[in-house]
């Protein structure tokens, strides 16, 4: 394969591919135009994807599977390459489905059952997600509750619409009203 032109972080190739690089990619392959680049195209690419994949955590927290959704996007037939480096950045801690769930648990102020939930639709295992839960105050759900309820009470919201607003996150009706009595 040979490199047509390289303009503005993109590499030109001779089969119409073009690749994603930054300026550190140029410089540790040493591309220029007219060079074949067979012997080192697939490392490139991993450089490429590795590239991007930290882009992609840098704009926000990312679980491993939504980090493979995107890079997925963008470099659909590199399956295997994809994964190699998801395995890399998971090794050296820059993803880690466990910590993304605590944090995530942390800032939402829903009820476990629907942190569960939002949190598999984001592709974290349950093991991980119970692992996470462990690492957090077991009386953590019921000190929300109670806050919850009281917010809504200093908003002089009725008990009816309280109870419509919690379950919505999730909480179980029995608490709620138990907490409505205090």
């Amino acid at each position: 394969m040979i490199i047509q032109k390289i303009k503005s972080n993109k590499l030109y190739l001779e089969n119409d591919e073009v690749i994603d690089i930054n300026p550190d990619i140029i410089h540790e392959f040493k591309l220029k135009s007219n060079m074949d680049i067979s012997g080192i195209y697939t490392d490139i690419i991993k450089a490429s994807i590795k590239n991007k994949a930290f882009y992609y955590i840098y704009l926000k927290s990312r679980t491993r599977y939504e980090l493979l959704s995107k890079l997925k996007l963008k470099y659909f037939d590199k399956k295997e390459l994809i994964e190699e480096v998801l395995d890399y950045l998971e090794e050296n801690l820059y993803i880690n489905d466990v910590d993304y769930a605590i944090s995530y648990i942390l800032s939402h102020k829903n009820s476990k059952t629907k942190n569960t939930m939002k949190l598999l639709q984001k592709g974290i295992k349950k093991q991980d997600i119970d692992e996470a839960y462990e690492d957090i105050p077991n009386d953590m759900e019921k000190e929300q509750l109670s806050e919850e309820v009281r917010k809504l009470k200093e908003k002089n919201y009725e008990d009816a619409k309280i109870i419509l607003t919690l379950t919505r996150k999730g909480y179980r009706y029995n608490d709620i009203k138990e907490n409505l009595k205090k």
